[in-house]
């Protein structure tokens, strides 16, 4: 056995190593967070996909490897899930998300029908390549879409460092085992992926672990009077209470209503550096994102205004504009995602409560 290829066993049995020992750490999270959750199971994909992926332990392990090949080969489908769940507080998981693994493991078994190196077996590896690559790029995509939005910090570093890893990392191995599709891989590049994966689980832990808890964990929001003004005061940094009074003037002002607004915008608007304004709207006020602190204030403003008689008449798309949509799709969306109903029904529903109750006051005989 040569120092490389021991090298390559060592650094794969590390990797297989730190994701047991994080997909145990991710166990406690479980219940009701689907980040958690994915996580741990992408990283019992990755420990196989360490395994299967080096041929002297895929042979050591035979046949427990086969086994093992079921969750490694659709690893970047699980990636993908993973990601999904991470950056959206708000996943739920659908039947369609496992579309890309059922793919990934149709083109596998499909290519291992063929010789090695028949045009079958070259087509339908490609296949299963350009599926990963289509996952690896979209991952990619809503790691730098929502960054801006996004106010948990460990979250958004991870997102930048997802994004240039993916780019350079993820996209060139894909392309390697696509340059090689028609021939044998050159031994030094199967022992630098080894070196490579293990380098990439490390970092991933070490980051995963000092975040756990306040990326895998749903801090519990204050009560609709606490999230501004008095009440958020008790909750913050002493030196960000100015910040915190500033905030909730602004709020009452009803600035959250301007169109495209920003974090940077507000943090211009109150005098104050971003980070500083994030972590108030995230540690004090409980808010994951800034575009749910802006709903927040937004549909309570929608609300009164649907269930008032004297503005019955007005359209829908009126008060979205109003409020500072940028048109009623997005409006519609976060007002059924926070009341179950749409904006439509909601007021009717209201102006029957409040003609209901008008009658009763006067015919008070009646009730």
């Amino acid at each position: 056995m040569s120092t490389l290829e021991l090298i390559e066993i060592l650094a794969r049995g590390g990797t297989a190593g730190l994701c047991l020992v994080l997909a145990i750490q991710f166990m406690p999270l479980r219940h009701g967070n689907w980040a958690a959750r994915l996580g741990g199971v992408f990283m019992l994909a990755t420990a196989a996909y360490a395994i299967v992926s080096s041929e002297t332990l895929s042979t050591a392990f035979h046949p427990a490897s086969i086994g093992l090949s079921a969750p490694a080969i659709p690893m970047l489908a699980i990636f993908w899930w993973f990601i999904l769940a991470l950056f959206d507080d708000d996943f739920q998981w659908h039947p369609l998300h496992a579309a890309p693994a059922v793919i990934i493991l149709s083109f596998a078994i499909a290519h291992f029908q063929f010789d090695e190196g028949s045009s079958g077996a070259v087509i339908s590896l490609m296949a299963w390549q350009v599926t990963g690559l289509g996952l690896l790029i979209h991952v990619g995509f809503i790691a730098l879409r929502d960054l801006g939005d996004d106010l948990v910090e460990p979250r958004r570093r991870f997102r930048l460092a997802l994004a240039i890893t993916v780019g350079v990392m993820g996209v060139g191995v894909a392309g390697v085992e696509m340059v090689y599709a028609h021939a044998p891989m050159p031994d030094l590049i199967f022992r630098l992926h080894g070196v490579m994966v293990f380098a990439l689980t490390l970092v991933f832990s070490n980051w995963a672990l000092q975040a756990r808890p306040e990326l895998f964990l749903q801090p519990e929001r204050s009560s609709e009077t606490d999230r501004t003004g008095e009440g958020a005061r008790r909750q913050v940094r002493p030196e960000d209470r100015g910040l915190a009074r500033r905030l909730s003037a602004w709020v009452e002002t009803g600035g959250y209503r301007q169109a495209g607004l920003s974090v940077s915008q507000l943090a211009r608007a109150l005098d104050t550096p971003e980070h500083r304004l994030r972590l108030l709207i995230n540690s004090g006020l409980g808010y994951r994102n800034f575009s749910d602190f802006l709903n927040t204030h937004r549909l309570a403003d929608a609300r009164k205004t649907l269930a008032d008689p004297d503005r019955a008449h007005d359209q829908i798309l009126t008060l979205a504009l109003e409020l500072g949509y940028g048109s009623i799709a997005p409006f519609n969306r976060a007002f059924k995602a926070a009341t179950g109903q749409t904006p439509t029904a909601w007021r009717r529903d209201a102006l029957t409560r409040t003609g209901a109750q008008d009658a009763k006051l006067k015919n008070p005989d009646q009730i």
